[in-house]
């Protein structure tokens, strides 16, 4: 019995050139991306993608209470270190409007209490009783400060965090602050944040933004993994991908200087705020809070505005309660997309594998943005807290979820799709109501 036509002779041969050329391009190309030597361009298909996506979707569970130049004119008498009452002000409001947690988005090292107490002024209380209403707020259980890890002149870590006065009035103590460091990647640009900065059994390094979420979840920041969504985060040093919701400014953002007027809580703005997880951060314009984003990379010849520090905190917030955003590459996805089936040639080739064309790639990773993941299911509504939402902060072991095919994000990543129901864990944050309709204005 003869061998078939394409077994024989010079069409053998060039058709394990061909597979041997395709094999060995397909190994060089797995072999330098995962040993990083394409990352400088993987973060230019990266960066661009985000700019050209734009807006993605609306912000569902964090916001932005910006201490703006609003604000500032509101009390420019008063010096910032002496904004205790007027952040106390602020956050009873966010209170009676029901927010889940509030992050003060501020580092300071003395109260004015401790500085007052040294000038000794004669027949005063007002170095036992300026900060108040402010320490009443974090005895409340809901706020969260902010701490920072620094290096001391000997060069050696430290943390620069509240005063031990404040910290005292935490019913957690030190471990109701969060770590605020941001960490960019070598070009400066901020991509991910760490849900754990400094993972030491008894040291308060929680990142800001989980901490928040734990806060509004009935979390326990002690826990050494949480789950929310299908997604588990472990006390472990271990970067994640913020999912960006869009350019700055998309985050909803309300101004401080309403939440500090009488009737505030009539404000449709302000009752936006309502089962949102809030941050209150500097926005005016002489605050060196910011930091360049993907959004801030050169494209012909315009660039964005570097995003507030307060917003990168809220974009991580919403990546984790919604559980999308990018995740790297199973080896066998990359693969199965580097990779399909041909026809047969004219009856005489069998199946032979064909490399993937760069518009069928991009148009995988494309899927990230589409709208095909839908909106993340709803938190649970009112006081009540459901547990059919997802939303969890137990402390399961790991488990990785399933990839389905045609979920890779940009950059050779993947995202996940909502999360599914999960009865175990933490208390979840209700969905943000719809706006009320706009008081009538006074004839």
């Amino acid at each position: 019995m003869s061998s078939p036509r394409w077994l024989s002779g010079e069409r053998f041969r060039k058709l394990w050139q061909f597979l041997a050329v395709t094999v060995f391009a397909l190994l060089v190309a797995l072999g330098t991306e995962r040993m990083g030597w394409l990352q400088n361009y993987e973060n230019i298909y990266y960066d661009y993608w985000h700019q050209f996506a734009g807006v993605r979707k609306e912000s569902q569970y964090a916001a932005v209470v910006a201490v703006d130049d609003e604000t500032l004119l509101l009390y420019r008498d008063d010096p910032l270190a002496f904004w205790a009452p007027h952040f106390a002000k602020a956050m009873q409001t966010l209170n009676d409007v029901g927010t889940k947690s509030v992050g003060l988005d501020f580092i300071y090292a003395v109260s004015a209490e401790a500085w007052l107490h040294k000038l000794n002024l004669p027949d005063s209380d007002i170095s036992r009783t300026y900060d108040a209403p402010f320490r009443e707020q974090l005895a409340q259980g809901k706020v969260i400060l902010i701490a920072q890890l620094v290096e001391n002149a000997l060069g050696e870590p430290d943390v620069m965090g509240p005063p031990q006065e404040h910290i005292l009035m935490l019913p957690n103590l030190d471990f109701d602050t969060g770590i605020a460091n941001l960490y960019p990647d070598d070009d400066k640009l901020v991509r991910s944040f760490l849900p754990v900065v400094r993972p030491e059994e008894n040291f308060p390094g929680v990142g800001f933004a989980l901490q928040l979420v734990l806060r509004g979840t009935g979390g326990d920041s002690r826990a050494r993994s949480w789950k929310f969504g299908n997604t588990v985060y472990t006390s472990q040093f271990d970067r994640r991908k913020i999912g960006y919701v869009g350019p700055p400014g998309s985050i909803l953002t309300v101004s401080m200087s309403k939440l500090l007027k009488p009737d505030a809580l009539s404000d449709p703005e302000v009752q936006k705020l309502k089962g949102r997880v809030v941050i209150i951060s500097p926005a005016d314009i002489g605050t060196s809070d910011r930091h360049f984003t993907p959004y801030s990379r050169s494209i012909f010849g315009s660039t964005t505005e570097p995003m507030l520090g307060g917003e990168v905190h809220a974009n991580a917030i919403e990546t984790i309660l919604s559980d999308q955003y990018p995740r790297p590459m199973s080896l066998w996805v990359m693969i199965r997309m580097s990779c399909r089936p041909s026809t047969v040639w004219e009856g005489e080739l069998p199946c032979v594998w064909k490399p993937i064309t760069c518009s069928r790639l991009a148009g995988f990773k494309a899927t990230w943005a589409s709208t095909a993941h839908g909106s993340p299911p709803p938190l649970g509504s009112g006081s009540g807290l459901s547990s059919s939402s997802g939303w969890s902060s137990s402390s399961p072991s790991p488990s990785p979820s399933p990839v389905s095919p045609g979920a890779e994000g940009p950059g050779g990543v993947e995202s996940s799709s909502p999360p599914s129901s999960s009865p175990a864990g933490g208390a979840p944050l209700p969905p943000p109501p719809p706006a009320p309709p706009p008081l009538p204005s006074p004839p």
